[in-house]
């Protein structure tokens, strides 16, 4: 299993994974499989109706979760969002209009999941200088999102609230013409070598910090609004490198994970 989503509304919410081995038992209800293509990314909205999934080539689909029967070809139906591999698929959570997918062809593209078809164009398309590993909307809905890239930078975007709402006609709202997003450059070592996965930095609950592994074998914390980092996290237990991190959504807590098989839960004092 690559990647695991729970839906977070309704009074039954949906689980999905991502992962190339057929799943069996737990209350699963498979809506999707495939043996040709390797998926690398999906994303699940909150009521766990529509999944979306991306593959190692670019290719994009969605499918519903709701449907009777689980769909199995990947190919027919398929959008091409990217040149190559699909890292990360972030669903803005409060309108859940806009979807940001990066890619290792250094680019993070912005989507109106409304007219995804054929010919669809990205509302924004953001150019990093190198493969860009995780893009990630801020949880509070201020349309801010968080990139990891391979030049050693994580990087704020703000300045794209008319994307996240959709607007109308050729231009969404709150978008001036011409203008770009801004971003808030934070230097951070992302190289983490052939053998650790990549760095993929996400958001604090609150969307006041931002959480990423360093190679010094902690979890740093940063400020979201100064790029200034504010505490690492580590301990004796911790003998190799949190790649991976998450917040708890309603919790002050975290956890990091590590190629060691162990994940430490860090808690706030009382």
């Amino acid at each position: 299993i690559r990647c695991l989503d729970v839906g977070r509304l309704g009074e039954n919410p949906t689980a999905a994974s991502a992962g190339n081995s057929p799943t069996a038992g737990c209350g699963f209800q498979l809506v999707y499989r495939t043996e040709d293509h390797e998926i690398s990314a999906f994303e699940i909205n909150g009521a766990g109706t529509v999944a979306y999934f991306a593959d190692n080539h670019g290719a994009f689909r969605v499918v519903d979760t709701r449907a009777r029967a689980p769909a199995e070809s990947f190919t027919n139906g398929a959008l091409a969002l990217h040149d190559r591999k699909v890292n990360q698929l972030s669903l803005e959570p409060m309108s859940e209009v806009a979807l940001a997918s990066c890619s290792t062809d250094s680019t993070v593209a912005i989507w109106d999941v409304r007219k995804l078809g054929p010919k669809c164009k990205p509302l924004r398309s953001l150019v990093h200088p190198k493969s860009c590993q995780a893009a990630q909307w801020a949880p509070d809905g201020s349309a801010r999102l968080l990139t990891t890239c391979y030049d050693n930078t994580l990087r704020v975007w703000s300045g794209m609230e008319g994307d996240v709402s959709g607007g109308s006609g050729e231009e969404p709202k709150g978008r001036k013409s011409g203008g770009k997003p801004e971003a808030l450059a934070i230097r951070h070592n992302t190289n983490t070598g052939r053998w650790i996965v990549p760095f993929r930095a996400v958001w604090t609950s609150g969307g006041d910090g931002i959480l990423v592994g360093s190679m010094n074998r902690q979890v740093h914390l940063i400020n979201a609004a100064t790029g200034k980092l504010a505490k690492g996290f580590g301990s004796d237990f911790m003998s190799a490198i949190p790649a991976r991190n998450a917040a708890h959504p309603t919790v002050c807590a975290f956890a990091g994970g590590t190629a060691s098989g162990r994940v430490h839960v860090f808690v706030a004092a009382e």
